[in-house]
C-alpha cells in the first residue's frame, strides 16, 4: 500500500489522476473492510490451506488485469538480471 499511490501517480496523466487515486483508495479501503471478515470465514470453515486456493487465483487475475488494463511504460531497463530460480 505505501506505493501504490506514487505508482498510480506515475502511471496516470494529471487530468485522470482524481479518478485514479479514487479508485485505489476504494480497493484499498474494501480490502482493508472486507480482508479479514472474509479470512475468518474461510478459516472457521475451512483448512488453513484453502486460503491458498483463494489468493492465488485473485492474485494471477490482477495480473492480467494489470497487463490489460494499465498503460506500458516507454522507459525500459537495458541490463537487468533477475533470479527466476529465487522468483520461483
Amino acid at each position: 500500500m505505501a506505493t501504490s499511490f506514487a505508482l498510480v501517480t506515475e502511471i496516470f496523466p494529471s487530468d485522470q489522476l482524481g479518478f485514479a487515486l479514487g479508485i485505489e483508495s476504494i480497493f484499498i479501503s474494501l480490502g482493508a473492510l472486507a480482508g479479514p471478515g472474509l479470512g475468518g470465514i474461510i478459516l472457521a470453515s475451512f483448512s488453513w490451506h484453502v486460503i491458498f486456493l483463494v489468493n492465488v487465483p485473485v492474485g494471477v487475475l490482477c495480473i492480467l488485469v494489470e497487463l490489460v488494463v494499465l498503460p506500458k511504460s516507454g522507459t525500459r531497463i537495458a541490463s537487468i538480471h533477475l533470479d527466476w530460480l529465487g522468483l520461483a
